[in-house]
């Protein structure tokens, strides 16, 4: 395991309502780098998010998957709860997937929904996240799709103001 593997852990069994902000002080005081100390907070964070895996929906659990710490909360997950776990089995076998399937191209960017004809704005990133939760869980799988789906959410938001 790693050095924020085992700080996470240790600060979970210790304090378990640990908060992340304690990761970073616990890493700045054993002289740890600021990685170290990150990843750990970010493991805390996260680790009740992936406690629940199986039950919570697939484009949540798909981004911490694809995470370049996925392996690591897996492993701290597994190292608390048991390689039976439910969430550890879930995320194992996502893990094992292709990375095509695991984390498929999006089917839309900023520059497809400019070139759609939309300006620029915060409503943007809304948009693009719905778009993708929406390739993630199989509702679309086309960018004509998405961009449908775009025209639909903007809609029923002018419809709502």
């Amino acid at each position: 395991p790693t050095i924020a593997v085992i700080m996470a852990a240790i600060l979970r069994v210790a304090l378990p309502q640990a908060r992340p902000q304690q990761a970073q002080e616990a890493a700045r005081r054993l002289r740890f780098t600021k990685h170290e100390g990150d990843r750990a907070a970010w493991l805390l964070q996260k680790l009740p998010v992936l406690a629940k895996a199986h039950e919570l929906p697939w484009p949540t659990i798909q981004r911490l998957l694809i995470h370049d710490g996925a392996e690591e909360i897996v492993a701290l997950h597994e190292a608390m709860a048991g390689p039976g776990d439910a969430a550890v089995k879930f995320c194992r076998e996502r893990l094992a997937w292709t990375p095509e399937l695991l984390n498929p191209a999006p089917l839309l960017d900023g520059g497809a929904l400019i070139s759609h004809g939309l300006k620029p704005s915060p409503e943007f990133s809304t948009l693009l996240e719905r778009v993708r939760d929406a390739q993630l869980v199989g509702e679309i799988s086309t960018a004509d799709e998405a961009i449908a789906l775009v025209d639909r959410l903007r809609a029923s938001s002018h419809t709502l103001r």
